[in-house]
């Protein structure tokens, strides 16, 4: 793993639920749009951006968190999941 901090997340999946859209399960903002204008969304390509960038989106700072006190969180599960073994270059 890259000393980038990544998620790969944004980038290949939504979480739909009752309230809204959002890149992951985790709590906060749900946006209530359909699945592609989400994907289309000036907000989800602003957060990829920032991964892209090696910058942790505000979204991210739960999972951030949870790692610097040595705990899984689910952007680690999610790199082993989809074997992702460092950010974009």
């Amino acid at each position: 793993m890259s000393d980038k901090f990544y998620c790969p997340l944004p980038f290949v999946h939504q979480f739909v639920c009752a309230d809204g859209i959002a890149m992951c399960c985790r709590p906060g903002k749900r946006h209530d749009m359909t699945i592609q204008e989400f994907e289309d969304s000036e907000y989800l390509k602003s957060v990829r951006q920032q991964l892209v960038n090696g910058e942790i989106p505000q979204e991210c700072q739960i999972c951030k968190q949870e790692e610097d006190r040595g705990q899984p969180s689910i952007r680690t599960q999610a790199l082993v999941e989809y074997g992702v073994s460092q950010g974009p270059a």
